[in-house]
């Protein structure tokens, strides 16, 4: 379900919405190679996400350290966390609020993305920004499973959220709280578009999937 909203309303109400792709994981699972840096047909899963996304420039969080996330694609930008108490997602999420109220602060609109998930819809985020028109925030959904790192946030709504927000709250508590609509557009897709690689052997069928 999305909202019934033309392009031409939707571009004046939510132009030229930010990327942020999160990728300060330090793939504990994965022995501690980032995920940002697996490589899939010989790419960076960074580069994969970033090359998914309907734009040649957006933000990297990149965990404590900005410079920690290599192969950085032209034109994005590397942040780093700064929160003194949040962590994981939502620290992330935080410097890109920090980011934008320092360099674009005219900017209503933001496209959350996890690093670890290769295959997104090509369409993932105009169906995510249309949501918006109608609901403070969305997130991704498959089949009742669902990805809050994949998400469509009003940024003045995320600024408040983050700044409620506690330790160990993660971005699932915070759409909760703004009620945010669930967006289950690609049930009718054979597989999963939101799967994520956390595992070696979700790396192993990934590159099976790729051919």
């Amino acid at each position: 379900m999305v909202a019934d909203r033309n392009d031409h309303e939707l571009s004046e109400h939510f132009p030229a919405p930010t990327f942020l792709v999160l990728a300060g994981g330090g793939g504990a699972r994965l022995g501690g190679v980032r995920k940002a840096d697996l490589r899939l047909k010989g790419k960076p899963l960074l580069e994969h996400v970033c090359s998914a996304l309907p734009s040649n420039a957006g933000l990297i969080s990149s965990g404590p350290l900005a410079s920690a996330a290599t192969d950085v694609p032209d034109g994005w930008i590397s942040i780093a966390d700064q929160s003194p108490i949040l962590r994981g997602p939502l620290a992330g999420m935080d410097a890109a609020m920090r980011w934008l109220a320092a360099h674009q602060p005219s900017t209503r609109a933001i496209i959350c993305c996890s690093c670890d998930a290769p295959f997104l819809p090509p369409d993932f985020t105009s169906v995510m920004i249309q949501q918006l028109a109608a609901s403070p925030a969305a997130y991704a959904d498959y089949k009742g499973t669902s990805y809050p790192t994949h998400a469509a946030w009003r940024v003045e709504v995320l600024k408040h959220a983050l700044a409620q927000a506690v330790p160990g709250q993660g971005p699932r508590h915070l759409l909760a709280e703004v009620n945010a609509f669930s967006v289950s557009h690609w049930d009718h897709l054979p597989r999963n578009p939101f799967r994520n690689i956390n595992t070696l052997a979700d790396l192993l069928a990934a590159q099976r999937d790729c051919g």
